[in-house]
């Protein structure tokens, strides 16, 4: 993968983010529950798609695991996150799934999240926000013929209700906002 490519989608991709700084689209781009953004890279033969979700659509709590039922929990969410292709379809181009990784790194185990929750009312506490962001990485030996992707993830998790995804190829870009009625990005 040209690793500068991929250095320039992510500036691009941050400039525009940046860019939406009226009031109104900055209290849209804030941690909602029930929507979820996603970044799709195509460069050369690769496709990377970010996805990053608030925890508590993945799992219903958003607190660092401390009882067995949310580590069971979050065993569940990981174990789903790893079914790609119940999340995503990618059409046409011959590609095959490579890998993937999730961070969720503040559910998991944050020493500074649990100093603040012992702070915190339980109220208050439970209001925590935190994110889990999953990586993934597929290969396609005809990229020319990759013509959409069909994002099912909403079958998977049906607290996302809307995903924000943002994409770019080396010939274009592009942003949509997904739901289950409306879940195809066409890169075409």
């Amino acid at each position: 993968m040209n690793v500068g490519f991929v250095a320039l989608c992510i500036t691009c991709l941050s400039a525009v983010l940046l860019s939406l700084s009226s009031p109104l689209v900055h209290a849209a781009n804030v941690h909602t529950h029930g929507v979820s953004t996603m970044t799709i890279a195509v460069d050369n033969n690769t496709v990377e798609v970010t996805l990053t979700t608030p925890t508590v659509d993945l799992v219903g709590f958003e607190h660092t695991l401390n009882a067995e039922p949310d580590k069971r929990a979050f065993e569940q969410m990981n174990t789903q996150l790893g079914q790609v292709d119940d999340l995503f379809v990618l059409n046409g181009g011959a590609c095959q799934f490579v890998s993937h990784t999730v961070d969720a790194m503040s559910v998991e185990h944050s020493d500074h999240h649990d100093a603040i929750e012992e702070h915190l009312d339980e109220h208050t506490a439970q209001q925590l926000h935190s994110d889990v962001t999953a990586y993934y990485r597929f290969n396609c030996e005809k990229m020319s013929e990759l013509s959409s992707i069909t994002v099912t993830v909403f079958a998977l998790f049906p607290r996302i209700h809307q995903i924000r995804s943002m994409w770019i190829t080396d010939t274009q870009q592009g942003a949509v906002t997904l739901s289950d009625k409306n879940n195809m990005i066409s890169l075409r």
